[in-house]
């Protein structure tokens, strides 16, 4: 057993060190023991790198050439010890299974090399098969760029193979088709963004699970969803939706939200952002359909005018810059609430917790807004913008 690790070699000539361990390989059939530290290219060079056996070397080698002499000089590594070799290769999927040159599985047993598989997207039923044998090579973290359908991608006998120590590969998945299910399996698969779009229920689209990495949440997936609610839905779940992807949601197709005034609230924060929702969506089009309504989950007695016009001035066409909402009237389907106020929403905050509705009661609000345009040089009034709450 060699004690004393091996520096740093250079690129230029072979180490002393080197040198001396394999002439202690070539005295001994037995198992020579080392750590070694050196340069990819010195430690894996055809003639003056490690010489072959079944010695027991820790090798950490840093990064190797990026072409297919870099591959070399990880096989020839790989080929003088039964330890572990660590260090870390970019390069094309073509050299990297190169018949005759590429990666040498016989000899990697221990490999912790991160491969970095550069040349563009791998695609197709053949390329997969490649790029799995790329990840059953190493324990290394394996990065790369992958389109394909959700079928052949997730396919148990030619799919996509995990990543050998239980955690994900740095793989940024393109995904035609699918479904939430195999969405779920690839996402398991990989701590990089997966890119696809998926229409559904708002039932079955919050069955997608986050990205996480090892217990941790990191970039969220780039999923484009179409929900196909034609009647409500939970705003917390919308809310729920919108935190896991980074694309956009299309809510157009519902009519009611169901939540507490809080979450009611949060949603509009995120609902009005264009990066968030399609200018087609629920609350990017809001009043202009006419047609949606929310209905309050807080007990009617309980719930303040003041909730109900911070709701309202949410309530605007995409891409207004709402500087005021004027003539506000509010009738109710009992008659119990009937009265109109000529004001902007600061002149009803100033109405305080006026306690109004009863349970299945539904509130509608009609009003006009303020538009300031132009970086608020020109002032549109946008008139007969509606909005309607139920109580529980």
């Amino acid at each position: 057993e060699v004690t004393d690790a091996v520096g740093t070699v250079g690129t230029a000539a072979i180490s002393a060190q080197i040198i001396a361990i394999n002439n202690l390989n070539a005295l001994t059939t037995g198992v020579v023991k080392a750590t070694i530290t050196g340069a990819s290219a010195a430690l894996g060079d055809a003639t003056t790198g490690l010489t072959a056996g079944a010695n027991d070397y820790t090798i950490a080698s840093g990064a190797a050439t990026a072409s297919a002499d870099g591959v070399a000089e990880i096989n020839k590594m790989n080929a003088a010890t039964t330890g572990v070799v660590t260090g870390s290769i970019a390069t094309t999927l073509a050299i990297l299974n190169a018949a005759g040159t590429g990666l040498d599985a016989a000899n990697g047993v221990n490999n912790a090399i991160a491969i970095d598989v550069t040349g563009g997207a791998v695609t197709g039923a053949a390329n997969i098969a490649k790029l799995n044998e790329v990840n059953a090579f190493t324990t290394g973290l394996v990065t790369a760029s992958i389109t394909g359908t959700a079928n052949d991608l997730t396919s148990s006998t030619t799919g996509l193979t995990t990543f050998d120590t239980g955690g994900e590969n740095d793989y940024a998945i393109g995904v035609t088709g699918g479904t939430v299910a195999q969405l779920n399996t690839l996402d398991a698969l990989t701590k990089g963004v997966i890119t696809a779009t998926l229409s559904g229920t708002v039932a079955n689209l919050k069955t997608l699970t986050d990205n996480v990495s090892n217990g941790v949440a990191i970039a969220d997936n780039a999923y484009t969803l179409n929900i196909t609610d034609t009647g409500s839905v939970l705003a917390s779940d919308l809310i729920n939706l919108d935190g896991l992807t980074i694309g956009l949601i299309n809510a157009a197709s519902v009519t009611a939200l169901v939540g507490t005034s809080t979450e009611i609230a949060a949603l509009y924060g995120v609902g009005t952002n264009a990066a968030s929702f399609t200018a087609s969506s629920l609350l990017n089009d809001f009043t202009a359909a006419g047609n949606e309504s929310v209905t309050f989950t807080e007990v009617a007695q309980a719930f303040g005018v003041s909730k109900l016009m911070l709701l309202t001035g949410f309530a605007a066409p995409v891409g207004t810059n709402v500087t005021s909402i004027t003539n506000i009237v509010a009738t109710s389907s009992d008659g119990s609430v009937n009265f109109a106020i000529d004001a902007n929403n600061i002149g009803f905050f100033d109405l305080g917790d006026t306690l109004i509705g009863t349970t299945g009661e539904k509130i509608t609000f009609t009003y006009n807004v303020i538009d300031a345009t132009s970086a608020g040089t020109v002032q549109n009034t946008l008139t007969g913008q509606q909005f309607s709450v139920i109580f529980a």
